[in-house]
């Protein structure tokens, strides 16, 4: 912030009431954000009057008589107040520009990050800030200047981001702008075709300008100036709204980070290329039918158990885990014995898991990176291990009959497990997932649940 958006709000705000002032003192409170000479910037402005206001990307040009020119960027916090000359400045005030009207223009920026520069009339677009900006979306005309442009290895949300190639944008509306287009934001941008760039540059035109007529988004802190507010905010459909419901699909709205942003995306309408699926759900819910059922289907498929299961069948790790929990294991970690062990001594389920869950997670890792296309991983425990972060999409499945399906499948056993299940906390978390399957009726009724929803994919 600020954007575009909320720059162009900005200059029409200010150039009523500047236009026609003159400028009688420049006092500089913040030397460091005066790009250049800050005395001759000072004194070159006194005298001087407003002329006009002007924007390219999210820069701002204030136009003053003598053909001088002040570039500023607001950066992130950036603001300008026009103020009553007795009354107090604001409490981050940057540079004040006395008026003589009795009125005084502040810049305030409470993180400093923002600059001015004096230029003049020929030479302020040459400056290096400004020269290297690319087309802003209501200048591009054929995309094929911005295909020539694309780099081969980078990403469409950096690209969108850097302001070289088109400038303007920032991390709201290229987060909006790929979601209106279906776009996933780590998608390469070389990948994407001329028809999908046009209509990237169409919904960048259309997002920017509804922002711009309701005078951008006022996000956390910031408004563009005193006593103004955007209104955008409110017509965002994926920005900040991590963990919310996508209004297209219904699928939980994802968080991620590209190129050092925060980046929230839809994963089933903006599916990427390799879309890694977890499946969990309390034991005996039917996990393990679905995961078979899509088997048959074609799909890969993988199991957390049997990664576990693995893990528990070599020799150091039994002995290892043996000794932290005085358990005699052999050569191998009994799991009978474990369960056991852990429904006696239910607080040390912890040191089972901070032993156990890390090598699981790497190994899940290893698998994912390896695999391509769908591919659907069966996680009994995958909120409570923080294994969800490896996965675009969630499906949970869950059944009123559990204690009916755990008898039929573990027999002598049933009542230990429905006992370990307890602890299991996937009423906490199934609000969090994208699918939530009902295995209460048919055995069809379960694979035409699943058949629906990978139908969108």
């Amino acid at each position: 912030m600020p954007e575009l958006p909320e720059v162009e709000t900005i200059k029409n705000y200010l150039e009523p009431q500047i236009i026609n002032k003159k400028i009688i003192k420049v006092e500089i409170l913040r030397k460091g954000q005066i790009i250049g000479d800050h005395i001759s910037f000072s004194t070159k402005l006194e005298n001087e009057t407003f002329l006009r206001l002007s924007r390219y990307g999210k820069y701002l040009f204030f136009h003053l008589t003598n053909e001088l020119i002040i570039i500023s960027h607001l950066r992130m916090e950036g603001k300008f107040f026009i103020f009553n000359e007795n009354e107090q400045n604001t409490k981050h005030a940057r540079v004040v520009f006395h008026l003589d009207t009795d009125e005084k223009l502040i810049f305030d920026d409470s993180r400093a990050f923002g600059m001015m520069k004096l230029s003049n009339e020929l030479t302020y677009m040459k400056e290096k800030e400004i020269s290297k900006l690319g087309p802003e979306p209501f200048d591009v005309n054929d995309v094929n200047t911005l295909l020539n442009k694309v780099k081969p290895k980078t990403n469409i949300k950096a690209t969108l981001l850097d302001q070289t190639f088109l400038a303007g944008i920032g991390n709201i509306y290229a987060d909006e702008i790929l979601y209106d287009c279906n776009i996933h934001p780590s998608t390469l941008a070389k990948e994407i075709s001329k028809e999908k760039w046009k209509q990237i540059i169409n919904s960048a035109v259309n997002i920017l300008s509804e922002s711009i007529k309701q005078n951008g988004s006022t996000i956390k802190s910031y408004h563009p100036s005193k006593d103004t507010s955007g209104s955008f905010q409110n017509q965002l459909h994926v920005y900040g709204k991590k963990d919310q419901r996508c209004p297209k699909c219904n699928s939980i709205f994802k968080k991620t980070t590209i190129a050092g942003r925060g980046t929230t995306y839809c994963p089933l309408c903006q599916r990427k290329e390799n879309i890694y699926i977890a499946l969990t759900g309390p034991s005996g819910c039917g996990k393990s039918t679905v995961s078979s059922y899509l088997k048959s289907k074609g799909y890969k498929t993988f199991n957390c158990d049997i990664i576990v299961q693995k893990l528990y069948e070599k020799p150091s790790f039994a002995q290892y885990l043996g000794e932290k929990l005085d358990i005699p294991f052999n050569n191998h970690v009994d799991k009978t014995l474990l369960k056991e062990y852990i429904n006696k001594h239910p607080n040390n389920k912890k040191i089972l898991e901070s032993f156990v869950h890390p090598k699981v997670k790497q190994e899940l890792t290893n698998i994912l990176s390896k695999n391509k296309g769908i591919v659907i991983v069966e996680v009994p425990l995958l909120f409570e291990t923080g294994l969800n972060e490896l996965f675009d999409i969630i499906i949970a499945v869950n059944s009123s009959k559990q204690d009916e399906l755990l008898l039929s499948r573990e027999g002598s056993n049933a009542e230990l497990i429905k006992k370990i299940n307890s602890t299991n906390k996937f009423n906490t978390y199934k609000e969090k997932v994208d699918l939530l399957i009902n295995n209460d009726g048919t055995l069809q009724d379960l694979y035409n649940q699943v058949d629906t929803f990978f139908s969108k994919l």
